[in-house]
């Protein structure tokens, strides 16, 4: 029941942000600029918990986009310090994968996500939530992280599509001194999705 309420709540009414990108924001980003918006949490977190938006141009189409993104197996090749991921079921446009992440400093992490598919001819999204994966320790994983891709077409961009990248972290406790993993987390890793998506994009379309 717990999956079948955020399935209605996140995976079906996921925000269009391309109705208020602003005809300023659309130049920036036809110069190839990102766009990022820290946000209030909608989702109950700690102290560390972050929301963050970022919106970008890419010069594609939605089928292609969307096509590259559901390969999960390729996201180690582009995804900022995604050291492995595994497909463990797949069933009607819902997918389970298990996730590790490499940190500076030989910190690693591991999660399960819950991602939901769902395409249409004007736009498409990819949904995630974190879900339990019992056999990893809390202090191995983190705390929760939930968040979506968007892919709109939009009258103002005649060469490609809107992409929106929506998500909320929250690594859990931080140990004393090692406050800059939250930074590392949105800040740092945040620009690098759009940007390392964008040039695999190029690289498997040129």
């Amino acid at each position: 029941m717990r999956i079948n309420i955020f399935l209605m709540l996140i995976f079906f009414n996921v925000i269009s942000y391309a109705s208020v990108v602003t005809d300023s924001e659309i130049k920036k980003l036809k110069q190839g600029e990102i766009i990022i918006k820290q946000q209030a949490n909608e989702y109950s977190g700690g102290q560390n918990s972050r929301t963050y938006i970022a919106i970008a141009i890419f010069k594609t189409d939605i089928d292609t986009i969307f096509n590259i993104l559901t390969d999960f197996k390729t996201h180690p090749e582009f995804m900022p310090d995604l050291k492995s991921i595994i497909v463990n079921k797949r069933e009607d446009g819902v997918i389970t994968t298990d996730n590790t992440i490499g940190l500076p400093l030989g910190k690693v992490k591991k999660y399960r996500l819950l991602f939901k598919l769902n395409k249409k001819d004007s736009d498409a999204q990819i949904s995630w939530k974190m879900i339990d994966w019992p056999e990893v320790p809390k202090l191995q994983s983190i705390d929760n992280t939930i968040g979506y891709w968007k892919f709109e077409k939009d009258k103002r961009v005649n060469d490609g599509i809107i992409v929106t990248y929506y998500v909320f972290t929250d690594p859990g406790e931080i140990p004393f001194g090692l406050g800059w993993i939250v930074d590392y987390f949105t800040e740092e890793s945040i620009p690098k999705v759009l940007t390392n998506t964008r040039r695999y994009l190029s690289k498997k379309t040129e």
